[in-house]
């Protein structure tokens, strides 16, 4: 969490549209990134783990292919190399029905729709922000952003929901 939060971090993108893949990775870099690489699917982004360490990763679902970020997300809970990498799934407005899982797994769901580069940039830094105001805190950051989700959202059910697992899982 440090080096994302000093912009030291490895970065890597995964989507399958290359001019999405290009718009993403700029958007690291802009906001300070300096290492930010990029492939085009799931599959490749398993193999470009094998040899490299990750901090960050922002990936679209792929559901379409046969490898997708919800393998890579139940990969990064049992790999202990990956269990310090944070995971952004890139959803479009459509995918939003896949919040719940996604975060479930461990994913940090902000990247929603096709957002212009500004907006990007602004979702990025918000993760940065909310990051440091939990002091690293990988699940508390993932809170943040659910809680916020929700609330965009109007699904007052749902976090209170969140809230009532929390409280189960840290009494007191």
């Amino acid at each position: 969490a440090q080096k994302i939060l000093n912009k030291t971090a490895n970065i890597l993108v995964v989507h399958p549209n290359g001019a999405e893949r290009s718009l993403f990775s700029a958007c690291f870099k802009d906001v300070g990134f300096k290492n930010v690489n990029n492939v085009a699917d799931i599959k490749k982004a398993i193999g470009y783990l094998e040899n490299e360490n990750v901090d960050w990763i922002a990936a679209a679902i792929s559901k379409e292919s046969e490898t997708t970020i919800f393998q890579l997300l139940k990969l990064a809970n049992t790999a202990p190399e990956l269990m310090q990498t944070m995971i952004t799934p890139i959803l479009t407005e459509s995918e939003m029905n896949f919040v719940p899982s996604l975060a479930e797994l461990g994913g940090f769901v902000n990247l929603i729709g096709t957002p212009t580069r500004d907006a990007l940039k602004a979702k990025i830094q918000q993760t940065i922000e909310f990051l440091d105001d939990s002091d690293g805190d990988l699940l508390k950051t993932l809170v943040a952003h659910l809680d916020l989700f929700y609330r965009e959202q109007f699904k007052f059910d749902e976090l209170s929901n969140l809230y009532e697992s929390l409280i189960g899982m840290y009494p007191g």
